[in-house]
């Protein structure tokens, strides 16, 4: 990825998460002015960034144990390290 959609990715980024949840969607298409690869990425930046937070948020006690053995990568769990 070059610099400058580099700076794109985390400009729009940084805007959306000063941004109310429910406005989002439209700063996103406003922002995005039909490029939709670089919606996807801050939509799946947005969403690696609230399921971080929602973690942080959860205490440990509470948190479900991953298997021994398994790491995650993207959206799968069920990857093994050998």
């Amino acid at each position: 990825m070059d610099s400058n959609r580099t700076l794109t990715v985390e400009g729009l980024l940084q805007a959306a998460l000063l941004t109310h949840p429910e406005e989002r969607p439209a700063l996103l298409r406003s922002f995005s002015q039909g490029d939709t690869a670089l919606l996807m990425e801050v939509e799946f930046l947005l969403a690696a960034h609230e399921e971080a937070q929602r973690i942080l948020r959860t205490p440990p006690s509470l948190r479900k144990p991953r298997p021994t053995g398994t790491v995650a990568i993207g959206p799968r769990e069920d990857r093994r390290m050998d």
